[in-house]
């Protein structure tokens, strides 16, 4: 999944939480792959709900990762404020 969403062959990735315990309704990782062939990005933020129960009840009720991902899909390309680029995005 992660060599498909960068559009390159990724054969190992290292990865470190970041931003933990920050109150957040998720968890963030900093990836860091390896690729086999051309490149693709040298890192990546990934962005996981948080498998806290607290936590994922709380996004439910307020419909926060859906709005976020709404967001990127149908405001961020037209909006004039600087946003990180997606490169997939699940829910």
């Amino acid at each position: 999944m992660l060599s498909e969403a960068l559009g390159a062959s990724v054969i190992s990735f290292a990865a470190a939480p970041i931003g933990a315990e920050r109150g957040m309704l998720g968890d963030l990782l900093l990836v860091e792959p390896v690729y086999e062939g051309p490149a693709g990005p040298n890192r990546v933020v990934a962005k996981f709900a948080a498998p806290r129960e607290g936590s994922l009840a709380s996004a439910r009720r307020s419909g926060s990762h859906q709005r976020e991902l709404r967001f990127y899909d149908e405001l961020a390309p037209t909006t004039p404020v600087r946003v990180p680029h997606v490169y997939g995005s699940w829910y």
